[in-house]
């Protein structure tokens, strides 16, 4: 009976409720055809664009052979292997007059210099200047070596339970930015003598900090740039204890800083930024930007890529 009177009393209310929840029951079952409808594939026509050289072109004063790797650029959708660039001459030229020459040795578009004895290329503050010639063009670029911190330390700890909240081995590298302003690096994490290649472990610094204007500066590195080159595990898709730590016992690790120049500072964020692009939120592809140049102002021939000579700190940390 209570029921029978409030609904008496209410029944405005409750018819205009219901009117309502009509008239969404109404919007909703075609808008919901629509979206479950909407399955055709439209097959889009992309402009292939001209080929173009791509260089990469990142040397340092390590011991060692070093690489310059020339390929030819495919349609945005060919996964296919990238073309060598074959035939070309390659050289640098230091600013005290020593030139080094990439030779093709196995016909793969992998142009190296081999050094002889303890020689290295270059010392800090030399400038180098990048030619190479391809195809009846000529393309340069410059680059600087600009000094880098020597490594303090490369501590690794077990922690029951991380910031993160995962159980297991973190690293983490400490250095000291240098006191003058403006100092760029890329530090690079390598567990068992891999590269940490995840697109979000690419992990460039300006002074001690992320970015310029940030103040920070001749201080020990901030504790994100000490750890997110060691972090080489993926847990984007995992939760709770399914989530894995970036190191187990028996990993060799190492840790390198290279010093780098404000145009390759802001390269690698664009390429950082292009290589995590995706989700909901995803901005149209974009190409990076580049310092290679066409001599020839007249052509319209360009080249794609980045030279960059590095001087590196370098340590490596026993088996865990």
């Amino acid at each position: 009976m209570f029921l029978i009177i409030y609904f008496m009393q209410n029944k405005y209310q409750f018819i205009h409720y219901f009117y309502m929840k009509k008239i969404f029951l109404a919007l909703l079952i075609p808008i919901t055809f629509l979206l479950f409808s909407c399955e055709d594939i439209v097959d889009v026509n992309l402009n292939k664009g001209e080929p173009q050289l791509a260089i990469d072109a990142f040397l340092n004063n390590l011991e060692g052979k070093q690489l310059i790797r020339l390929t030819i650029t495919s349609a945005y959708l060919d996964n296919s292997p990238a073309k060598p660039a074959l035939g070309a001459i390659v050289k640098v030229v230091a600013n005290n007059g020593t030139t080094y020459d990439f030779v093709d040795n196995d016909n793969n578009g992998n142009y190296t210099w081999t050094p002889v004895g303890v020689q290295k290329i270059g010392v800090v503050g030399n400038t180098f200047t990048l030619s190479v010639t391809y195809q009846g063009e000529t393309y340069s670029a410059v680059s600087k070596m600009n000094q880098v911190p020597a490594i303090d330390s490369l501590q690794v700890e077990f922690r029951e339970r991380d910031i993160t909240g995962i159980k297991g081995y973190f690293a983490e590298l400490y250095a000291r930015d240098l006191p003058e302003l403006g100092d760029c690096y890329w530090i690079k994490g390598f567990k068992n003598g891999k590269l940490n290649i995840r697109p979000t472990a690419i992990t460039t610094a300006y002074d001690a900090g992320f970015s310029p204007g940030g103040g920070i500066n001749g201080i020990t590195f901030i504790r994100p740039l000490r750890r997110n080159s060691f972090d080489f595990v993926d847990n984007s898709n995992r939760t709770g204890d399914e989530r894995l730590p970036p190191l187990n016992k028996g990993d060799v690790i190492s840790g390198e800083i290279h010093s780098i120049t404000l145009e390759t500072y802001y390269y690698l964020i664009e390429v950082g930024d292009q290589l995590q692009n995706g989700g909901l939120f995803a901005r149209p592809p974009s190409n990076v930007r580049t310092n290679i140049i066409n001599v020839n102002t007249a052509s319209k021939k360009k080249a794609v890529g980045f030279f960059n000579v590095a001087a590196v700190s370098k340590v490596t940390k026993a088996a865990l």
